[in-house]
């Protein structure tokens, strides 16, 4: 039997239904290799012998890699201490960079960490200031106390007797004429200005789309329903059709 124009309608219903409906997506895949310089911190100054701290692991880990960048290409990385088979799974020593073996100026660390399979990931961190020129700031000076004077010896001197005068009477403030000062009542605030509008347009726009999707299934169901009647009248009309 042909399809006829109520069961592509159907078809065409499901389908469009089928679209609005939410797809949840899926995260990300966790990646296995973990690396971190936690000392020097990014932004320091850097001189003489600098101790790298941090971890490099992986499940399957082979080897890291601790490199001075200075943003240019990959052949002109400055090599701090290169296939170290050792996997770090805590806070440890990385490597010791001598920055004086470079000029001053500001540097990236990269920590590349490999897997028995040839993977590997880069770990950037910057800016570094490689400062062996640069003179080490003076400790400020800190100041002597300076030394009490001894003051002489004031004899005692008699004291001399106060008679206290009795205290004068204040009057009382002559009152204003035109009655008693007016007091203007402070606008409380609106019960509805402490509502969270937020949580009612949340709530509509829930209410928007329920209604849309019950629609949209009444819809189905008619159109399954006329299609379904359809043909059992056109068998009908078949069945009860005199031979020809």
């Amino acid at each position: 039997m042909r399809a006829t124009w109520p069961v592509r309608l159907t078809l065409v219903g499901l389908f469009l239904l089928m679209l609005g409906l939410p797809v949840a997506a899926r995260p990300a895949p966790q990646s296995p290799f973990e690396g971190q310089i936690i000392s020097p911190q990014p932004g320091s100054e850097l001189r003489g012998n600098v101790e790298i701290v941090g971890f490099a692991k992986h499940p399957n880990f082979w080897k890291y890699d601790v490199y001075a960048l200075t943003g240019r290409v990959e052949d002109e990385w400055i090599p701090i201490a290169t296939g170290v088979e050792q996997q770090v799974e805590t806070p440890a020593r990385l490597a010791v960079w001598n920055t004086t073996t470079v000029p001053d100026g500001e540097y990236i660390l990269l920590l590349r960490v490999w897997d028995r399979n040839q993977g590997l990931q880069d770990f950037q961190f910057h800016p570094y200031y490689v400062v062996n020129s640069k003179p080490l700031a003076s400790p400020t000076p800190v100041a002597s106390p300076t030394p009490l004077e001894i003051l002489p010896t004031v004899p005692p001197q008699t004291p001399t007797v106060v008679i206290e005068q009795p205290p004068t009477a204040t009057p009382l403030p002559t009152p204003t004429a035109g009655g008693p000062p007016t007091v203007t009542p402070t606008a409380r605030p609106s019960a509805l200005a402490a509502l969270d509008m937020s949580s009612w347009k949340d709530a509509f726009c829930s209410g928007v789309w329920l209604a849309v999707g019950l629609f949209a299934l009444w819809g189905v169901v008619w159109l399954i329903r006329t299609g379904v009647r359809w043909v059992l009248k056109q068998q009908r009309k078949r069945r009860f059709a005199p031979p020809r």
